[in-house]
């Protein structure tokens, strides 16, 4: 390996120890390899290597035997994994019938490490060897286990209880910190773990792999028991929850899950809050159902208090006001209708009856204008019909009968100056008149047609009397 390829190598381990806390490093023939961890942490070893894996440090000149090594990770676990602190002089006595090359060249050791946190046991031993799982993710080292000597006891198999929040499951992982590969995959008893609820259990059978699953409990509530032997044994075990814990449901109010949703409402109201599990805690937001109600934030798996202000409330005058204000348009479209309705049939009551009275009285032999032949061809109340011209009485007659038995008559109608006085000059303007023995009374009243403005209105009334 060149200067380029020791750079790379010294960066890469630079970045892993940065990102994932992963130490890498090498150490010669003859170094002493040392590491440390902190409280409640121990090492794990991750990978190990003996031999001359590439020109470096270590190995400066290839000599034919470059790229022979072997795997001796079980041996640094051995040595160091489940400690809270390792040292040890690389030295080919170290590595018994580990090197692979030849006996006269000098071998390096190439190893990756990290210090993993664990629980401690003193504070299980505090709560009447109980575990209370509230981080993710916990892990448990025998070797810790033996060290803190509270749950360590000669001849005896030693519980312990595993507990989460209610609602949430525990998953439990076996770490296998002495298994070989060489080695036949035959199960090595750690011990036994159960579910409380449903009184499921396993083994913790190691010798399968460096990492195995074991269960995941149906329930949040486990029973771990160790052999009266895990004292010469080396592993650990990850312990990590699962799902959110139980909205706390008070005195009047309901809950139902769905999947990872829950949806909690009110018995005595239609109000509702819906909250979504995202890892082990809810996100969204939940109210009771008193009457103060106020808001609080759900985070980090516990459910706290409070109360918006309910949508449906909001919903609800909104409708309200939309329907008023439908109503109130329609109301005002319909009085608009029957309005124009009204106008247009008193406007078209007066010009049928004036054309009609100004055809009825015009004298004898008198001939129509233009402008009369048309508003008489283009009325519908009577059609124009040219006869020879009658006497003066028989016109007089003739007006009076219309007047006084046309259809309608009697009726209200609105005049304009013009039509006034046109009518002045056939028609008696007060009082009484006789017209062959019979009476016509002709008076103008007034009376509101609109809220805003008076208008003149004509009435005709007719006496016959002989």
């Amino acid at each position: 390996m060149d200067a380029t390829g020791l750079a790379l190598l010294v960066l890469g381990c630079m970045l892993e120890i940065f990102i994932t806390g992963v130490k890498c490093a090498e150490f010669c023939s003859g170094q002493l390899f040392e590491a440390r961890c902190g409280r409640n942490e121990v090492l794990i070893m991750k990978h190990g290597l003996y031999g001359r894996m590439g020109l470096g440090r270590c190995v400066e000149q290839d000599l034919g035997f470059l790229g022979c090594y072997v795997d001796v990770l079980p041996i640094l676990d051995d040595e160091c994994s489940g400690k809270q602190e390792c040292s040890f002089t690389v030295m080919d006595t170290t590595f018994t019938n580990a090197n692979p090359c030849s006996n006269d060249l000098k071998l390096y050791l190439e190893t990756d490490y990290f210090c993993q946190t664990v629980l401690s046991t003193a504070s299980i031993c505090n709560h009447q060897n109980e575990l209370r799982l509230t981080n993710r993710v916990s892990f448990l080292s025998s070797r810790q286990v033996v060290q803190d000597g509270c749950l360590s006891t000669s001849g005896f198999q030693t519980s312990v209880y595993l507990r989460a929040s209610p609602g949430q499951q525990i998953n439990i992982t076996l770490i296998d910190l002495q298994f070989k590969k060489d080695q036949p995959h035959s199960c090595v008893n750690y011990g036994e773990v159960e579910d409380l609820h449903t009184r499921q259990g396993t083994t913790l059978c190691g010798g399968k792999g460096r990492s195995t699953h074991v269960i995941t409990s149906n329930s949040h509530s486990m029973r771990l028991t160790f052999n009266s032997n895990f004292k010469n044994q080396n592993f650990a075990l990850k312990f990590e929850i699962s799902g959110c814990p139980d909205i706390p449901i008070h005195p009047g109010s309901w809950s139902q899950k769905e999947g990872n949703a829950t949806t909690v409402g009110c018995n005595d109201s239609q109000q509702t809050w819906s909250l979504v599990c995202d890892g082990t805690r809810w996100i969204g937001s939940l109210g009771n159902c008193s009457q103060t109600p106020r808001m609080a934030p759900v985070e980090m798996g516990r459910v706290l208090q409070g109360a918006p202000l309910a949508s449906d409330i909001a919903i609800t005058l909104i409708s309200c006001i939309t329907i008023l204000l439908c109503l109130s348009v329609v109301a005002a479209a319909a009085n608009y209708w029957k309005r124009n309705a009204i106008r247009t049939l008193m406007v078209r009551l007066q010009h049928d009856t004036l054309q009609h009275a100004t055809l009825a009285t015009l004298p004898p032999n008198a001939t129509m204008t233009a402008s009369m032949t048309s508003q008489a061809e283009e009325s519908d109340y009577m059609p124009l019909n040219l006869k020879p011209p009658k006497t003066s009485m028989e016109e007089s007659e003739d007006a009076l009968y219309d007047f006084c038995f046309m259809p309608g008559g009697g009726i209200q109608e609105r005049t304009s100056n013009t039509q006034a006085a046109l009518l002045a000059k056939t028609l008696p303007n007060k009082g009484d008149a006789k017209v062959n023995n019979s009476t016509v009374r002709f008076k103008t009243t007034h009376s509101p047609f609109r809220k805003k403005q008076m208008e003149t209105m004509s009435r005709f009334e007719c006496v016959i009397e002989e």
